[in-house]
């Protein structure tokens, strides 16, 4: 085994790489959600930035929390 954080060919480095890859996307929607609601508040004024794009980034965060979820609970048949 390596320490290489890069995904090898057996299934529990995959489905790291996959928890990583998920848990980046929520951190990336969460700066969106965060940074659109005080565009939206303070420049902007618009229902766009202050309501439809935080529910758009919380839908992707919900998505992507029960993507870890499903990989998480996985029970492997050896």
């Amino acid at each position: 085994m390596t320490m290489s954080n890069t995904p090898g060919s057996d299934p529990v480095s995959q489905r790291k790489a996959e928890v990583r890859k998920h848990s980046k996307n929520i951190k990336i929607a969460g700066g969106v959600a965060a940074v659109s609601v005080l565009v939206g508040l303070t420049v902007a004024n618009n229902a766009f930035f202050t309501i439809i794009l935080p529910l758009l980034a919380l839908g992707f965060m919900a998505y992507s929390g029960y993507k870890i979820k499903e990989i998480v609970n996985h029970k492997d048949q050896w």
